[in-house]
């Protein structure tokens, strides 16, 4: 029997991220996990906050990552992109000076972390499509801190979150609340998942 958290976790993947992208940037981190947060208490289940930092690699980054561990310098990961066209990108890794200074996601019933906006480390260019919206099982010792990493990868993708609270306060953000925008990308979402129930 299928788990009715798995079912809405699938729908709302395929729904939530056009409905979100109709008033918001890509790189809406905030607004993305406020809307997660809402629909997911609306249809029941808990949800809250994270503060992480996301690295997304294509394909030959995987590879060589998962047969060499990390890159060790600067240099090797420009020797791994010459040579085998290996690529990844860091989101939430600025200093906070324009941005928050790190990442946010949702974490649904304890149990699922939620990326509403990992597109934005989308580059087609270097083979990076990350969906639009990740979702996947969080490690109990990462959500506890007692890891600092957590693997979710995806789509021959290396995807990778790791705690790191923000530079900047995200709740003192106009996305970060109930406005117009967020109020009715929750409200869309809703819709478009209950009339598919």
């Amino acid at each position: 029997m299928e788990n009715p958290l798995t079912s809405i976790l699938e729908r709302f993947s395929l729904i939530a991220r056009p409905e979100i992208l109709r008033d918001h940037l890509p790189s809406s981190c905030i607004a993305s996990t406020w809307i997660t947060i809402q629909v997911m208490h609306q249809l029941g289940f808990s949800a809250r906050p994270l503060e992480v930092r996301l690295s997304v690699g294509n394909a030959a980054y995987r590879r060589l990552r998962d047969q060499l561990g990390p890159p060790r310098t600067q240099a090797q990961l420009a020797e791994w992109s010459r040579e085998h066209g290996a690529c990844v990108v860091g989101v939430g890794f600025d200093d906070g000076s324009v941005a928050i200074g790190g990442h946010l996601v949702a974490v649904v019933d304890g149990r699922f972390l939620v990326d509403a906006s990992i597109d934005q480390a989308t580059d087609a260019s270097h083979g990076l499509t990350p969906p639009p919206v990740l979702y996947g099982p969080i490690d109990p010792l990462f959500l506890s801190g007692q890891i600092r990493l957590q693997r979710l990868d995806v789509l021959e993708l290396f995807i990778e979150y790791s705690r790191h609270p923000t530079t900047r306060p995200y709740t003192t953000s106009y996305d970060w609340g109930h406005n117009p925008e967020t109020n009715s990308a929750v409200s869309r979402i809703l819709s478009e998942i209950k009339g598919n129930v």
